[in-house]
């Protein structure tokens, strides 16, 4: 059997305290096959450019664009059959490609545990997720993201239809996953586990004071963009207990307790009137699967509409039955 080429695809954004290692441990994997490392500086200013002019990886400068834009850069630029993220200021182990690609089988998607780090490279958790298993719906995923990006193999095909990635989603390794879950199949692999790099500016995992609430606030408005397009399936009431966990952690978190939580338009009002009154007369038919689909679809263009909310509720107990 031919041995996939493997391209790793690393985001940097002055980054220069930790992009040589990040670098170092993608060219020091124990692969037998061909790897490749494209490195897309989005607009540093520090000494990144200057760290990366020494290593044999491929550079790709830009403008400061985002995380997200540069993801859809490096996803363009790569050419391998499968894809392996890397944050700059995170650690790969030396087996990591070699056993992710092993056990990737027939899966879009591939991710795995991490060991989180310091700044300095001291442990401070040996394992963050340990032996749990991937989410199996989109109730499971919408809850909280376990494919964190330096974790991620995945088929490079599957990658390049997936992008563009929605304009507004911040989470790029979240859409992926989902993206993955719902094609395909995602695959859980513990060992060997990623250094995730805990230093205080961090963009998501970690992060606190208003970059938290920023974060919290950003995955918002990721689950409220699947919520309005879901679709009659296991464990939708869940997924909207998760949305509405965010929004209470937020509204915790925030500066005042009066913080815009989503934003609803007068479009968004009409839309949730109309799909409520779609969602009632398919529980009033006994359709309690394609209720409770209108009825979260509804509530998620206008959170604050008490009747989509309720209509919601009841459809869900009737799917439980």
């Amino acid at each position: 059997m031919s041995v996939p080429h493997v391209t790793a695809l690393i985001t940097a954004y002055d980054c220069e305290r930790f992009i040589g290692e990040a670098v170092d441990s993608a060219l020091a994997q124990d692969y037998e096959g061909r790897l490749d490392v494209v490195v897309i500086d989005d607009g540093s200013t520090d000494g990144t450019a200057r760290e990366l002019a020494s290593r044999d990886v491929r550079v790709i400068r830009q403008e400061n664009r985002g995380y997200v834009a540069a993801t859809h850069r490096a996803i363009a630029e790569g050419e391998g059959e499968l894809f392996a993220l890397l944050d700059a200021d995170d650690v790969w182990p030396a087996d990591k490609i070699r056993r992710q690609v092993a056990a990737l089988g027939d899966a879009a998607l591939l991710y795995g545990d991490m060991t989180v780090i310091d700044a300095e490279g001291n442990e401070i958790d040996p394992s963050w997720l340990g032996d749990a298993s991937p989410p199996k719906d989109l109730a499971g995923w919408l809850c909280g993201n376990v494919a964190t990006s330096s974790s991620i193999l995945m088929r490079a095909d599957m990658a390049r239809r997936w992008c563009p990635i929605p304009r507004g989603l911040a989470f790029a390794d979240w859409y992926f996953a989902i993206r993955a879950m719902r094609e395909s199949r995602v695959v859980y692999l513990p060992e060997p586990r990623t250094s995730y790099r805990f230093h205080g500016e961090n963009m998501s995992l970690g992060s606190s004071g208003e970059r938290h609430a920023l974060q919290l606030r950003e995955a918002l408005k990721f689950q409220r963009w699947w919520l309005r397009r879901a679709d009659p399936e296991p464990g939708l009431w869940a997924a909207w207990e998760a949305f509405e966990a965010f929004a209470t952690k937020l509204q915790s978190v925030a500066e005042t307790p009066f913080t815009q939580l989503v934003r609803v338009t007068a479009e968004d009002r009409d839309l949730a009137e109309a799909l409520g009154r779609q969602a009632r007369q398919a529980l009033d038919a006994g359709n309690a699967h394609e209720a409770l689909a209108a009825g979260i679809r509804a509530a998620a263009a206008d959170p604050w509409c008490r009747e989509a909310r309720e209509t919601a509720r009841q459809a869900a107990l009737a799917v439980a039955g």
